[in-house]
């Protein structure tokens, strides 16, 4: 019987990593892992936090887009916000196109996400696969 358990749950694994959905991945939402490396970057003027989220070929892209939102933002609060903003949503396309994902924007905090992806968070937050 365990056996047959742990072939099915290795099946499910599979198929989840083979057919993978793009709507709901944590990624692309505001409350998610890659905004909050981010929102970091931006706050301590250092991109380093973000850059794990993208592949190498494109970190120039984004160091760019960077350091032009830490030299325009500046000028009034408005513009801090649509800065960081445009940098936070170029930062989540950029880490889209690495993953092979299409880009439909950035998600607004506590968008529900698929029961596999929290599974998946809560196993690497206690560092146990017996959920999965």
């Amino acid at each position: 019987m365990t056996r047959s358990i742990t072939t099915l749950t290795a099946a499910i694994l599979l198929s989840l990593i083979s057919f993978p959905t793009y709507s709901s991945a944590h990624c692309d939402t505001m409350d998610g892992p890659t905004v909050a490396d981010g929102k970091m970057a931006l706050t301590s003027g250092d991109i380093t936090p973000a850059l794990k989220w993208i592949m190498p070929d494109v970190e120039a892209e984004l160091n760019a887009v960077f350091n032009h939102v830490l030299e325009v933002r500046s000028k009034s609060e408005s513009s801090r916000e649509l800065e960081n903003r445009y940098f936070l949503e170029t930062l989540v396309r950029l880490h889209r196109a690495g993953e092979g994902a299409p880009y439909t924007g950035v998600k607004p905090a506590g968008t529900e996400l698929e029961p596999a992806v929290k599974l998946a968070d809560e196993s690497l937050e206690s560092r146990s696969v017996d959920a999965l």
